[in-house]
């Protein structure tokens, strides 16, 4: 009975010791790209010689319109399911890529992307392509989608 009153208190301590261990650092939980299923697609591009200002809005059903501020035009449509599913799948990358820094030159285009989903926005915002390619292949896409949809 002696023994197990002296290696009772030691084993007790043994366990509190063993439970107060673990990581240092508890891993950061990863954000969400898209809280919900609804999203909006903002698209830009200004600048340039020619002062082109133009501007893309897309959602996650399918709804675009297109805007030349330049020459005061608009146009709505449809974008098919299949191309809306492929531009919210690029937009994925955007969390992660950094816009650019510095000051562009002077005659730069100027792209900016912005995806709003539920509360989230992610966006960046480039004078040159960008380097993930995932992000320069919706860049194109989107600057497809504003050619087939212009003003």
């Amino acid at each position: 009975m002696r023994r197990f009153v002296a290696v009772a208190p030691f084993v007790l301590l043994l366990t509190l010791l063993a439970s107060c261990g673990g990581k240092d650092k508890p891993e950061p939980n990863p954000t969400p790209v898209w809280p919900g299923e609804r999203w909006q697609l903002e698209y830009t591009n200004s600048g340039g010689i020619a002062g082109i200002d133009q501007r893309l809005t897309l959602d996650s059903k399918g709804t675009i319109t297109t805007e030349d501020k330049r020459t005061g035009r608009t146009r709505q449509g449809y974008v098919p399911q299949p191309d809306t599913g492929m531009v919210g799948s690029l937009a994925r990358a955007l969390p992660s890529v950094k816009s650019d820094q510095g000051l562009p030159p002077p005659d730069a285009i100027i792209t900016s992307v912005k995806v709003t989903s539920g509360d989230k926005s992610y966006g960046g915002t480039f004078n040159t392509v960008p380097s993930d390619s995932a992000v320069a292949a919706l860049l194109r896409r989107l600057a497809a989608l504003y050619q087939d949809n212009r003003p």
